[in-house]
């Protein structure tokens, strides 16, 4: 079990079941780490996950718990959870849970609060609303009741928090007033000064950096593209991500050996090479139906680029219709054409807006608010 000696510090438990596969939680705890409180990271995995290689360092404990059969045995499977976590460190009312999604580590905080009384936050993401909530309707009420007993609950953007208060569970539940918005960060290195526009070859560029995959409505993107470049509105598109050998890329493929000006690059992992393609480019497109987030936006938006986004999705909801770009219906592809042509009338006061806003979402600022929030709590 952890003991832990300092003093005058709060213990904040991280239940985090996505830590291996998202690189944001790794950029937040580095941040969270350099302040006055403790952290420690509890990440409940299926076995065989992680290499025999990989350990548990001081702050992450990974917990090799779960078996396949468990994703059909959601309540065991939290009951699992509870009672790993509990032996690993003894849960008091001092100390904080900060569950960082509703369903998978949520119902443990709950759990662990209903014997112990420690309190908890939770925060929920794009697989809490558009997979569980929506696809399996009977973890509904008890989801309902993870949120009335939390402290505070994090969304990542305000469009998911307006979704969450309009489930029909939800209504008359009076939680509007514990809801807060927290958004993700980019990396530093997008923060730096030289990552102006450079397009010296004066051609106008649409840009997609993201999975290929159905979510993200790639062939859309296409379309618009085809649209525009009859109107001579664009001269090129670039398409950047993982090509897996599937029917979806195949179909993307075969779409874009059609335009010479559409070119396909593979998935790109150094930041100097992204970039650089970033500063040769005019527009961010990405129309995805469902995303949590979307860092690539910020990303973007910091080269300067204006950005074309999902309405009620994303980054919905955190600027101005018009001031970094505009939210587009993914299937209305008039509506993206329309929404690309009012971006080229005001390209440069777009693109600066897009330079300042993209600051706030900084790791640095956001482990500040997140220390608030543990202090409020």
């Amino acid at each position: 079990m952890f003991q832990d000696t300092k003093i005058n510090s709060k213990k904040i438990i991280h239940i985090c079941s996505y830590y291996k596969t998202s690189k944001l939680y790794e950029s937040l705890f580095s941040k969270l780490y350099n302040q006055k409180n403790i952290h420690l990271i509890f990440v409940p995995l299926y076995k065989n996950k992680i290499n025999a290689q990989e350990q548990s360092n001081s702050n992450v404990f990974y917990l090799l718990i779960y078996q396949k059969i468990h994703k059909f045995l959601y309540f065991l499977k939290i009951f699992i959870g509870y009672k790993e976590i509990k032996k690993n460190i003894a849960c008091t009312p001092n100390m904080i849970i900060h569950a960082h999604t509703l369903f998978a580590d949520g119902g443990i905080a709950y759990k662990i609060h209903k014997e112990t009384g420690t309190k908890y936050i939770v925060a929920v993401r794009n697989t809490d609303i558009n997979v569980f909530w929506r696809f399996f309707p009977f973890y509904r009420k008890f989801a309902t009741r993870v949120l009335m007993n939390a402290e505070k609950i994090v969304f990542i953007s305000p469009a998911y928090k307006k979704q969450i208060l309009l489930k029909k569970e939800l209504k008359g539940k009076n939680i509007s007033n514990k809801c807060v918005v927290i958004p993700n960060g980019i990396d530093d290195f997008y923060f730096n000064e030289n990552n102006s526009f450079v397009n010296k070859e004066n051609k106008l560029r649409l840009i997609f950096v993201g999975k290929f995959n159905q979510n993200k409505n790639i062939e859309a993107i296409i379309n618009v593209f085809n649209l525009l470049k009859t109107k001579a509105k664009v001269d090129e598109l670039w398409l950047i991500g993982r090509k897996n050998k599937d029917t979806y890329t195949r179909k993307i493929e075969k779409m874009a050996n059609l335009n010479s000006s559409i070119t396909i690059f593979d998935e790109i992992n150094d930041k100097n090479i992204i970039s650089d393609l970033y500063k040769k480019s005019t527009i961010f497109i990405m129309p995805s139906y469902f995303e949590t987030f979307g860092l690539t936006y910020i990303e973007a938006m910091a080269h300067g680029l204006p950005v074309i986004y999902t309405k009620g999705q994303g980054i919905d909801g955190y600027f101005k219709e018009g001031d970094i770009g505009y939210s587009v219906n993914p299937d209305n592809i008039e509506g993206i054409v329309d929404a690309i042509d009012n971006i080229l009338l005001n390209y440069n006061t777009i693109s600066q807006k897009c330079f300042e806003n993209a600051r706030a979402f900084n790791w640095e600022n956001i482990s500040h608010i997140y220390n608030k929030l543990y202090n409020e709590v």
